[in-house]
């Protein structure tokens, strides 16, 4: 993800904009269901100065036996968390939290960036028939401090064949998510897939990254071209003049601060879908990593089963496919099920932000049609390209 990120943020000028929008709703961020629970990890904040961390609370309400819970946790539990849930259940697709970074982490942006991260991280885990039922999950979301640090430093126990094929599978070996030879050919179609997808939304992210750059560069021209004016204008006597010119400075204005709405609108929610959708396929991928290991063995006992019948190597092989098999059943039902409600939820997205645009730019014609004294009826007079004709002109 980090070269995903800085392919990004080379094309971006300055950090953007991110308050909150003064005049258009913020769209929400994609949100699985979570009709058991309600979860938020809010108020991130600073603990201590020699060895500081950043501390957030965790809010959650059961909504079955109607509970409430508040906790506090700091970014190297959910951490452990992430980790644990990979060992514990390596054929489930499990939430990307937010990457480590080496400085800055108490930046204001950041930690309300990492909060708002960890929440979905929370809600998909809470949601998920099999890890929101996990004990350690259980323990996150309602334990006291000291009682849930003695369960992050337990260890875990064995489990026999099911722990072996946990560890197994949970060994990320090198050569990829595909095996030749996999006798299951689906797994090896959804690899490829995922790299067309994921290739396809950097390029997305990318192109909207240009578009913020473009309306920041906007922003500047805007201001600059205000601060003319009113420099102008101190030396004009009232009239005409004065009058029609104090118009244009309120309507660049406005338009500047819906412009600034429009950065937050493509910074936080069009991508932050966007590499949300990549965190996910990234966790998708991660999922056929750890079933290589287990493609592998099950396609060398199968060849030894071959060559020498004895019961030693059949009993191998049969331990193999039920490791394969087991695996592959529980993590397909998983993949398919997540890439269904991602693509109805990116579909009602875009069609949420098509409207989204139309009243950024219905807004912003109304207040040029103001600067022009005339009545601004329904729909923008003044178009997307007379706008962008007059932005040449500063």
């Amino acid at each position: 993800m980090a070269a995903v990120l800085n392919k990004i943020m080379s094309f971006a000028e300055e950090p953007a904009l991110l308050a909150e929008p003064k005049h258009m709703k913020l769209l929400p961020v994609f949100i699985p269901d979570t009709k058991a629970y309600t979860v938020n990890v809010t108020n991130p904040r600073k603990i201590g100065e020699k060895n500081a961390y950043v501390a957030y609370t965790v809010k959650t309400t059961n909504h079955s036996d109607k509970s409430y819970h508040e906790v506090d946790r700091r970014y190297s539990d959910f951490d452990w968390l992430c980790e644990h849930l990979k060992i514990a259940h390596p054929s489930c697709v499990v939430p990307q939290i937010p990457e480590k970074t080496i400085s800055g982490n108490f930046e204001e942006g950041l930690m309300a960036f990492r909060a708002r991260e960890l929440t979905r991280f929370l809600q998909r885990v809470l949601c998920h028939p099999v890890m929101g039922e996990d004990e350690a999950v259980q323990t996150f979301i309602s334990a006291n401090e000291a009682d849930f640090t003695a369960r992050r430093n337990r260890k875990e126990g064995s489990q026999g064949f099911l722990n072996t094929l946990k560890q197994k599978a949970a060994s990320l070996t090198a050569g990829g998510s595909k095996v030749e030879g996999d006798p299951e050919p689906w797994f090896s179609e959804k690899a490829d897939d995922i790299l067309k997808r994921e290739v396809a939304l950097t390029q997305m992210v990318q192109g909207v990254q240009k578009m913020i750059n473009q309306y920041q560069t906007m922003i500047k021209k805007y201001t600059a071209h205000i601060a003319s004016l009113r420099e102008f204008m101190q030396i004009l006597s009232p009239g005409a003049l004065n009058t029609a010119m104090s118009n244009e400075v309120n309507a660049l204005e406005q338009a500047k601060e819906y412009l600034e709405d429009m950065v937050c609108q493509l910074t936080v929610t069009v991508n932050g879908n966007l590499l949300d959708y990549i965190h996910e396929l990234q966790a998708i991928n991660a999922v056929l990593e750890r079933r290589a290991p287990l493609v592998r063995t099950f396609l060398s006992t199968k060849s030894s089963s071959e060559s020498s019948p004895s019961p030693e190597v059949q009993a191998k092989y049969s331990e193999a496919q039920l490791a394969l098999d087991t695996f592959s059943n529980a993590a397909r039902a998983d993949i398919q099920q997540i890439c269904e409600l991602r693509n109805a939820d990116m579909q009602r997205f875009f069609e949420v932000f098509g409207k989204f645009y139309s009243e950024f730019y219905d807004l912003l014609g109304k207040e040029w049609n103001k600067a022009l004294g005339k009545s601004a009826s329904s729909g923008p007079v003044v178009t997307a390209a007379a706008i962008s004709e007059s932005d040449s002109a500063f």
